[in-house]
């Protein structure tokens, strides 16, 4: 007998019809489909559809198939429901040889997500090692544990949606000294909505403990001796919108402000060595490393220099004019620089992380005395001595010390005012010092240094030179061959933090000799044949005792003084002799030039003066007979 099953929409229903009345052998009976199911997806957001789901009494043999429609009659798959298909009616149609029925299904996703969890509370009450945890070194819950957020967002694809946060409670038996310490039970509750309703349902439990800490287990240290410069507290920085904290000298807050290391202003434990039982009494099991480990990262600090000025100054150099040396000033222009610093991190690897104790950590608690001795730069040497206590056994303690200097450590600042602010100098103009008449020798006053320091007040300056002697304030002794002679500046604060400024010191001798020459002297015209009415008086002839006031030996020339007075000048005006006017004087070419620029002259050796030189002689000839 064959049978056809056909799909009835009106009725939604199920009917058969007999269509044959022959008989022959079946591999399944006649299919009465279950119509109007309820299924869930599973948390794998898909389900495979079997017969025991879609019919009543399948046969345990029969060959089946199943297709799925959507609810237009659209053809979707094969036998699986998926996460697309929740929240709509499918349509199946099922078939066994030549044997079909149809029926719908509801497709929910209600399966509450089953969340694993190393923590999850057990019967037995008994806690995993991963969920042993040091009390005092985690802000809200173990890593070990499965957070809110990763429950919540197990919800919603597979599931029923979570209707508002879910909640978390807390409780705490046992205590922290006892021998399996805190014991915390965290429960997350939330509501859903399943079939329509909203059903409070209990999420997740989990249980871990917090174990006390052992002071003789190596994890402790005590702050490393340190050295502040004395303003510190001045450089402390106060983040915007934070009110400046007022810390006393060598207070360990003001340590940790400046330097910003705990290692340097606390007492530290190490996690990492109490976990892996490097210490007298062993650790805990399954410690995840990772979670005690951070970066070490160093700060990189890279240094340009910039010019944001620049300062005159005026020294004396040697220059050869007309084949003699002769000092000449110069101006040289010094640029101004300043330091352009940029921070950068740059990480070298890891390290262990520490727990600086402020006062208390867990069990321990943490407290400090000190022994204060005065230090340079108004300065104080701290001796302190550091204990740690075990709350839970007080008669287990240990101690350490400490040594902290405040002293001046940045060396003075020798500046100068350029364009209203101080910048630093290293280099001053150089001066210079005139030999005093018969005493020959120069002396100068040592310039007045305007010194910036961040705690001397009054710091110590020295002056050292090359030459001479430095003498109230003075330098004295200076001789005229010394040449450029070197001084040096040294400024000292209280604590012999040391700065220095060097200027040259140029001795001249700008006090013209004193000549002494004959009043009167009366000469005769001689002369032969080839040079008759001529005489020749040598400039020695003239001096009557001419000096240098003891200060070395003079040269003696001599001139015509009718020779010594109408100028000279260049194409610019400059005065640069005097016109010969006598009947035999001794004399020089020079180029007057061109005008090229404004203020120069070009030797274009077209206009060609002559001027009167001094010499070791001077001549009269007949047209001078009877002057005086």
């Amino acid at each position: 007998m064959k049978i056809n099953c056909k799909k009835a929409f009106s009725l939604l229903a199920v009917y058969c019809v007999l269509l044959t009345a022959s008989i022959s052998a079946q591999t399944c009976d006649a299919l009465v489909c279950n119509n109007d199911l309820q299924i869930s997806l599973n948390v794998s957001c898909e389900l495979v559809l079997t017969p025991d789901m879609l019919l009543e009494s399948p046969a345990a043999e029969g060959d089946y198939s199943v297709l799925l429609f959507d609810e237009h009659d659209n053809f979707l798959r094969n036998d699986t429901l998926v996460a697309a298909d929740s929240g709509t009616t499918v349509t199946y149609q099922i078939s066994c040889s030549e044997n079909s029925c149809w029926g719908h299904i509801i497709v929910e996703s209600n399966i509450i997500p089953q969340l694993d969890s190393p923590c999850s509370c057990t019967d037995t009450g008994i806690i995993p090692d991963e969920c042993k945890l040091f009390c005092g070194i985690v802000e809200s819950v173990p890593t070990a544990l499965v957070t809110v957020e990763e429950a919540a967002a197990a919800f919603g694809n597979c599931g029923p949606e979570l209707v508002g946060d879910i909640k978390v409670s807390e409780t705490v038996t046992g205590d922290i000294c006892a021998e399996d310490g805190e014991i915390v039970e965290v429960v997350y509750t939330g509501k859903v909505q399943l079939h329509g309703q909203i059903q409070t349902i209990d999420i997740l439990c989990q249980r871990y403990s917090t174990i006390k800490l052992d002071l003789e287990d190596g994890s402790f240290d005590f702050p490393r001796s340190v050295i502040l410069d004395c303003d510190y507290l001045d450089h402390i920085v106060v983040a915007e919108g934070e009110e400046a904290i007022i810390y006393e000298l060598g207070d360990p807050g003001s340590i940790f402000a400046s330097t910003g290391s705990g290692s340097l202003s606390y007492p530290t434990f190490t996690p990492i060595i109490a976990a892996t039982g490097s210490g007298s009494t062993g650790g805990i099991g399954g410690f995840d490393f990772a979670n005690y480990t951070v970066p070490q990262v160093i700060t990189v600090y890279d240094t340009t220099h910039i010019v944001v000025g620049q300062t005159l100054r005026d020294t004396m150099a040697v220059e050869i004019i007309n084949g003699v040396e002769v000092w000449v000033l110069k101006t040289i222009v010094d640029k101004i620089y300043e330091e352009e610093i940029t921070e950068r991190l740059d990480t070298i690897g890891v390290m262990d992380a520490v727990i600086p104790i402020v006062d208390r950590l867990c069990n321990v608690l943490s407290g400090y005395s000190d022994i204060e001795f005065d230090a340079c730069g108004q300065g104080k040497k701290i001796v302190r001595t550091w204990n740690l206590i075990d709350w839970c056994t007080s008669d287990v303690t240990i101690s350490g010390r400490q040594t902290i200097e405040i002293i001046d450590v940045t060396p003075p600042q020798i500046v100068e005012l350029v364009d209203g602010e101080y910048v630093p100098v290293t280099i001053m103009s150089d001066l210079s010092a005139s030999i005093e008449p018969w005493a020959c020798s120069g002396k100068l006053r040592l310039p007045d240094l305007k010194i910036l320091d961040n705690c001397d007040l009054e710091p110590t300056v020295s002056w050292n030179t090359e030459d001479g002697r430095v003498e109230n304030g003075y330098l004295v002794d200076l001789w005229l061959n010394q040449g450029p002679i070197k001084v040096i500046g040294s400024v000292a604060d209280d604590c012999n933090n040391v700065s220095e400024v060097s200027f040259n010191v140029i001795v001249v001798d700008d006090v013209p000799p004193v000549p002494v020459c004959e009043t009167a002297l009366q000469v005769s015209l001689t002369g032969s044949s080839d040079n008759y009415g001529i005489a020749k008086i040598y400039a020695t002839d003239l001096d009557e005792g001419s000096h240098d006031s003891g200060c070395g030996k003079v040269t003696i020339t001599a001139v015509r003084i009718e020779d010594w007075r109408e100028p000279i000048r260049d194409c610019q005006e400059n005065i640069v002799g005097y016109a010969p006017q006598t009947c035999a004087p001794l004399t020089a070419d020079i180029d007057l030039g061109a005008s090229v620029f404004k203020n120069d002259c070009d030797a274009t050796g077209e206009n060609i003066g002559q001027i009167t030189v001094a010499g070791d002689h001077v001549k009269f000839c007949c047209e001078d007979l009877g002057q005086i």
